[in-house]
Parts: C-alpha cells; structure tokens; sequence
C-alpha cells in the first residue's frame, strides 16, 4: 500500500497550539493471510462526506482520496515537495505570482486528459461558497476570493486569480505573499477533476472519475471501498498491488480483532487495548516508528483570559509547562508517541530540538503555578 501522503494540520488566524506529543508511525499487517489475487485490505471508515476531494476533511474519506486522485506535487515521508502532474511551479512578484506548467500525457481514468482546466475549474468549483466545499478557505489568497464568499454569489462565479493561459498552463494571481502556495497545493482542495465531476456532482460523489495510482471501482456503503491499480498513472506513487479493499469499521477494536482472524491485511490505527501487546503478538508484522503527525490542542484566543495579550501568553504558557508529555506519551501510548519539542513531527526535514521558546513545552508544575499566578495578577481568574 502507498503511503507516502503527509497530512498538515495549521492553525487558522492567531490560534495558539499547543503540542502534547508526536505520534509515531504505527501499523500491523497481517502474515498469514495468503494474498493470492494482490489484493489488499485495509482498515478504513466509513467517509463523513461523497468523495469529492475538495470536501474531504476526515480520515475515513481522506484515505481513499489520497490513493484516488494525484494533484501538482506529492510529499515524501521527510515532508519534501515533489512535482507529480506539475512540471514546473515559479513564483514572481515576492509569492504573489505563479506559472504553473502541467506535464502532458496524464488523464482521467474515464480517457479524458487531465489539463489546466481540470485544475482551475476544481478550484474554482471549491472556492465558491454556494458550493458548500470544506475546504474552500484553502483557497483564501487567490485574488477574487472574499467575492465567493458572499451569500447571494453566482454558483458559477469564479476566482479572478486564476487564469487557463493554455492546456498545460495556469497562472495565479495572490492578494498577498503566500510562499507556502506551491506546499498546499498538493493538499486535497487542489486536485483536479473532470467535467463529469461538474455535470452530475451528485453521481461524481459516489462514484468519483480520479488520475490518481488506483481507479475507484465500488462504494458499499458502511461495508467496503474497493479499487484497483490505475495502468494509466504517471506519478510518484506507482502501486506495487492490483488494488486496495477499504474494509469500513466502527472502531479498531473490530478492526485488529480482524487482523488477528486473517480477515484483514493492514491497519495503521492500534486499538488502545492492544497498545501493549501488538508488537510482541508472533501472528502480526509491526512496526513503530516516528511519523509525521502532532497532537495538539487550540485555546482560542477570543476566550476571557485567553487574548493575544500579556495574560492570555501567560495562561497557555502555565497550562503547557503543567502537562507531563514524557508520562503520557510513556503510560498512555506505551511508548508509540514522543514528546513533541517543535511544531513539526521529528520526520519532517525542518524538524529542530533547538526551536526558541520550547521550554514551555517541557513538564515543571512549580513553573506553571509561578506564571499562573502572574496572569491572575493582571486578571483574576
């Protein structure tokens, strides 16, 4: 199974984060379990919403997408960006102009070729409020967006950003800097779609049309996503499988009771009952390293006592310096967690333990009564 897809969570505005732990990389797979046909199954969820990239925000759906559909760049397992349908991406005009030219040759797994429309037209379809697409603040810095945003806006209006120059050409417009442009744009909200997507939107959602490294095949719902590899795929991420069988569970307790039965070939998500006994059990393949994930928490900063002032950084200083990362990630993960010292996971290649400010990321409880104490000072609690 591929699985070279690096999912990025950023705060939003002036949110606060605060880290409690990196997760490692954790999964299992079953070594009994005889795969005549090169099939494999994998323990997935049912997805929240139809398959429709720009609206996936979940993991049950953001699974099936990430192996369906292939977008200007992918991320290796170190965080690094690598042009997949895109040839090239230049920026101009400090991060606020980009050419993008496209590779020729890629389609749709319906024949139709993927061009500089599939891309702007999806993003267009994604950014337009009427829509109703979860991701459409992805889409936030291109120029015309505030537009799309507006209750009464024409479902066909489009980015003013955003422009077809040719076939493999688009140009893009910024309202302000955004180095990070080429970065995002192999998040979900920038794959392309075909114009059957557009035409019955409904049909699409369950039965999506994709350019990824497998073609989608059925949707039985709360059952099972099935799809087989894509002959017709020019990516990174060639399968070295016929095909993936997205077996939807409730929970991973059923899921690894699975596994351990033959009934199913891999999951990545460890019950918490089995966190101790998984990488001893001999009939199980695992594996437990660092991954490229965080967890975390946001206090907004629009909470009483909580703003971007002396008092709030006081406060979230206090709370962070209270927790015991090394403890949680030790007797809660049973050691498939570290504690986190950056906001990046230790996999990622800018990944630093030297990061200013990280001491409020390191458990001292006399600390954090000290500076709680401050912000009460200012403010009583």
């Amino acid at each position: 199974m591929n699985t070279r897809h690096v999912t990025s969570l950023v705060a939003a505005g002036a949110a606060i984060v605060m880290l409690l732990s990196g997760c490692g990389s954790t999964g299992i797979s079953n070594s009994s379990n005889a795969s005549y046909s090169n099939i494999i199954s994998v323990y997935g969820s049912e997805p929240a919403h139809p398959l429709f990239p720009g609206n996936t925000t979940e993991a049950g759906g953001g699974k099936v997408v990430d192996q369906l559909f292939a977008g200007l760049v992918t991320y290796d397992a170190r965080g690094g960006i690598h042009n997949e349908v895109a040839d090239s991406i230049t920026s101009s005009d400090n991060a606020t102009h980009y050419v993008i030219k496209l590779k020729s040759g890629w389609k749709f797994t319906d024949g139709t070729p993927v061009t500089a429309h599939s891309f702007v037209d999806a993003w267009n379809y994604t950014a337009n409020s009427a829509n109703k697409q979860a991701s459409a603040s992805f889409f936030s810095t291109i120029e015309g967006y505030d537009d799309l945003q507006k209750p009464d806006v024409d479902p066909k209006a489009t980015l003013s950003g955003l422009t077809v120059v040719d076939d493999n050409t688009i140009d893009v417009k910024l309202s302000q800097p955004d180095s990070a442009f080429p970065v995002k744009a192999g998040s979900h909200a920038y794959m392309p779609l075909p114009e059957s997507a557009f035409k019955d939107p409904k049909k699409f959602g369950q039965h999506p049309v994709s350019n990824g490294p497998y073609k989608f095949v059925s949707w039985q719902h709360n059952h099972s996503i099935e799809m087989v590899k894509n002959p017709d795929y020019k990516g990174n991420r060639v399968a070295k499988n016929d095909g993936l069988n997205f077996k939807i569970y409730t929970s991973p307790d059923s899921a690894y009771a699975d596994l351990r039965g033959g009934n199913l070939d891999f999951t990545s998500t460890i019950p918490d009952t089995a966190l101790t006994s998984f990488q001893s059990d001999k009939s199980l393949k695992a594996y437990n390293e660092p991954g490229g994930n965080t967890l975390t928490f946001t206090i907004p900063e629009w909470l009483e006592h909580f703003g971007q002032n002396e008092e709030g950084n006081l406060r979230r200083q206090a709370i962070s310096m209270s927790i015991d990362r090394k403890t949680i990630a030790e007797k809660i993960f049973h050691g498939t967690a570290t504690p986190a010292v950056d906001f990046l996971a230790a996999p990622i290649s800018a990944y630093s333990k030297e990061l200013k400010g990280n001491e409020v990321l390191k458990y001292n409880p006399s600390k954090a009564k000290e500076l709680w104490a401050k912000a009460n000072a200012i403010s009583p609690w």
